[in-house]
């Protein structure tokens, strides 16, 4: 009886572990007003997927055309209050095939966006959802014409992948 509970336990505990998707990052994102330096910082392996302090999400879509794989790649990242005005949420868009990207943050309840100017480097891709990926200096526009300039480098493991 007690090696049968043992065992319904092993299997049990084995097959909870199957699909379990983890969305880790590393790294930093960053807006900076004329008055605020605001990021959110990431250490080392940063669960992201729910129970921290910041929570998010990784989506990577895979495309295949004449010029070879390509991999378009958007990050939203989340954290609670900052009633101060900080940084609330930051989203980067890119593709591994362009330059050009983009940045939405969330500075208190101001909504900043970047305009087609912002470069953001898709550094590496995998076909297991690992990415690394840059943007310095990209212009934002904000409330009333507010202005603001936003970085970020994030390494993420556990993209989900669509369009395989």
């Amino acid at each position: 009886m007690t090696r049968s509970a043992l065992l319904l336990i092993s299997v049990a505990s084995a097959l909870s572990g199957c699909g379990d998707h983890r969305l880790i990052a590393t790294g930093f994102a960053r807006v900076e007003t004329a008055d605020l330096t605001t990021e959110l910082r990431l250490p080392v392996d940063t669960r992201i997927d729910g129970g921290g302090s910041v929570s998010g999400s990784c989506q990577l879509t895979r495309s295949v055309d004449g010029s070879g794989v390509n991999y378009g790649v958007v990050v939203d990242l989340f954290r609670g209050g900052s009633a101060d005005g900080g940084l609330r949420s930051f989203a980067v868009m890119g593709r591994t095939d362009a330059t050009a990207g983009a940045i939405e943050a969330t500075l208190g309840s101001g909504e900043f966006h970047s305009d087609a100017t912002c470069a953001v480097s898709v550094a590496s891709v995998s076909d297991g959802g690992d990415i690394v990926l840059d943007a310095t200096g990209c212009a934002l526009t904000g409330p009333g014409g507010a202005v603001a300039t936003a970085s970020t480098h994030l390494e993420l493991s556990g993209c989900t992948i669509v369009g395989m």
